[in-house]
This record gives C-alpha cells, structure tokens and sequence, in this order.
C-alpha cells in the first residue's frame, strides 16, 4: 500500500529535514555511481520522492532524472563514520530516563543510540568492536533496525538517503553501487544488488533508563556536529495522529487474510528465519501471552505507558528450565519459583531474586511496516480471541 502522506506530515519531516546548517559534519563518501534502474524487485511507480518545495508534490522513481536523484540524495543527512562519537552514559545528562533508544549489545559491549538523534539522521553508519554496522530508523514509522553493512561476499557497504519512500518507509541507497535498499526489510530493491539481504543484527526499541538498567556500561551515541534542535521531536503525537479518522489510513491484511487497522501497534519478533507479529492492547493492566517462535518459549510482557501500549518478548527459560508467568498486580509472577519479574526481566523478589530473563531481539512498530516489509509474517492471535 501507499499512503498519500498529508500536509501535516510533510511539515513535520520539512522540520527533521532543514532543522538548519551543518556546524561541521563529515563529507560523504562521493561520489555514489547513477542508479541502474534495469534491475528492480518492485515497481519504480511505487518508490517515491516527496519534495517539499511546493508542498507534496510527490514524483515517482520512473519519472525522476538522475539530476533529480542527485539533487534529493542526503537531503535528511545520516551519520557517516566520521560524524559518529559515543560518550559514557554518565555523561549523556542531556537524555531523560523516558528518552527511546535502540540498544545493542554484542556480547562484550553495549551501545545506545537515541530517538532524539535519529529523528534527524534516520541512518547511522558505525563500526562497533570491528563490525561495521547500520543503525536505520524511519520516524513516519516509528520503526528502527541494525544491520551489519558486510555482504555475504566480504564487501562492506556505507549508506546513505535517497529521499524516497517505498511503502510509506525509508529508501536507503549504498554509495558502493548505488543501488536502493529498503530500509524496514534491509533488502536492495532497485540496482545492480537487487535482491541482496542485509543481516539483521539483535537490537531493541526502548527507554534509556531500562537499557541502562540492564547495560550500566553502556556508552551512547554523542550529539552530532549539526547545528539540530536534538532537545525537540519533530515527530511527537505521530503515532496518535495516525490512529485518527484524519489519516484516512484504511486495513492493511496479511497473504493469510489477516486483517487489522494500519496504524496499529504491533511487537514484531524474529528469531532465526521466523517472523512474528503481536497486535497490542491497549488496557489498564498489564498483560502477559506464552509462545513459541522458532522452538523458543517466549513470554510477551505487555503495559502502558503514556503514548499507548509496550511490550517485551524473552526467552523463559532460567537455567535450561521454561517459566509460565501471570499478572500479579503492576508485575509478573512465575509459576515454577515464585519470584516476582519487572517489565525490564528482572526478578525483584523470590528465589529466583537478581537473575534476568533473556531480552529477545524485537521492534514494535505500526501494522502497515510489518506487512510491507513481511508480506507473510505470522500473526499471534492472543488469548480469548
């Protein structure tokens, strides 16, 4: 589906776009080869160019110049390897504890790179611990991704934005060989790499004080030399603006016929080469659904917060043994040792006091992403329904 984007959308991206002049940002690698359009997994009418001068014009792929292309290229600029810095989170005073980050952890270290930032970049190009990787956050969608930029053939790629959208999401371009690449799915869909599959890296969307709590040592993203209004969101109430009758966005369904409104929120979990979707409730109380993804037991911990509702997913098995939890009041209770879990995993009381359930690799982001991106995803059909 396409979605005509509204007036009051393309301010708010005009805003994320042009929030002024660059202080001193790094140069772009350049320059990038002219896109070859004889290669494509979709239709060129559907990749489009919203240009904001005049106001919504929109311009397809098929009728864009290479003039036109260039001209558009890094209009939102991203984070190339030079713009990139990261500081202790002792030293990040200017994020709240309620700031959203995307967090990963590699095993040794653990970064953090906020929303506040993203907003304004949407790409991050970095190398952590020698991985060269691809931090790709769409803010109409509110969805973010890490990729690792190394082909399957050793060739590392650096990204950069093309200023068009495929499917209401971010169009990422490689300067190696200009091909486009969509940036929920992380797969090329126009150019000589059409086809190719970025390897998605395990990452999560979620406050800086739980990525704290669960990574002390964690070091964060520093602001970029960018003359950008980082303490501001451009794109604050989006999610409640596309709830509304006033987006006009109608049902988006699955190749299996499942149905649900566009803007609906849903935790979007991969393990291995299955994909998963879970429709969040909004309620008053917490919740909790049991799964199995991939031979995994999953636990789903389900609250609200302010803007609408969260979720976590975790392995349950504490020391090879599964868990079962139920509601027990604002937290989590499992059946097996009767110790009580926070929203962040943690068990606060009981035998099983101190110990942290595995935090799974998931995203939640509106129905219509996770349907673009994943025609065949599965949905979950929670309990009672």
């Amino acid at each position: 589906m396409l979605v005509r984007i509204s007036v009051f959308l393309v301010i708010l991206l005009s805003l994320a776009a042009c929030g002024g002049a660059t202080s001193s940002p790094a140069v772009a690698p350049s320059p990038i080869p002219t896109l070859d359009t004889s290669r494509a997994l979709v239709s060129l009418d559907e990749i489009v160019f919203d240009v904001l001068q005049p106001i919504n014009r929109r311009v397809p792929l098929s009728a864009a110049d290479p003039a036109f292309i260039a001209a558009v290229f890094d209009t939102v600029p991203p984070l190339y390897e030079d713009d990139v810095a990261f500081e202790a989170a002792d030293a990040a005073t200017w994020l709240t504890p309620d700031d959203i980050v995307i967090g990963y952890a590699d095993g040794q270290d653990a970064w953090a790179f906020p929303l506040r930032i993203l907003n304004y970049h949407e790409l991050i190009n970095a190398t952590l611990n020698g991985t060269p990787v691809l931090v790709s956050y769409c803010p109409l969608c509110y969805s973010g991704a890490l990729f690792s930029r190394q082909l399957d053939d050793g060739r590392i790629l650096t990204f950069g934005n093309s200023g068009a959208f495929y499917a209401n999401d971010v169009v990422m371009v490689d300067h190696e060989t200009g091909s486009y690449w969509y940036h929920i799915a992380g797969q090329a869909i126009v150019g000589p790499l059409t086809g190719q599959q970025l390897d998605l890296l395990p990452s999560n969307t979620l406050t800086w004080r739980e990525w704290r709590t669960q990574h002390p040592n964690t070091r964060v993203l520093a602001r970029p030399a960018f003359n950008r209004p980082y303490a501001f969101d451009p794109f604050l109430g989006l999610t409640e603006f596309l709830g509304t009758p006033v987006s006009t966005i109608p049902m988006e369904r699955t190749l299996q016929g499942v149905r649900m409104p566009t803007a609906q929120p849903v935790l979007v979990l991969t393990i291995g080469e299955q994909w998963r979707a879970y429709p969040l409730p909004r309620g008053d109380t917490p919740q909790v659904w049991h799964d199995t993804v991939a031979d995994t037991p999953v636990a789903i911990f389900i609250t609200q917060q302010a803007n609408g509702p969260v979720a976590r997913a975790y392995d349950t098995r504490l020391a090879g043994r599964p868990l079962t939890f139920a509601v027990d009041g604002t937290q989590w209770r499992d059946h097996e040792t009767g110790s009580r879990w926070t929203f962040e995993g943690l068990a606060a009381e009981g035998d099983a006091a101190g110990q942290r359930l595995h935090l799974l690799s998931d995203r939640i982001t509106p129905w219509f992403v996770a349907v673009s991106s994943i025609p065949g995803i599965d949905v979950f059909s929670p309990p009672n329904e």
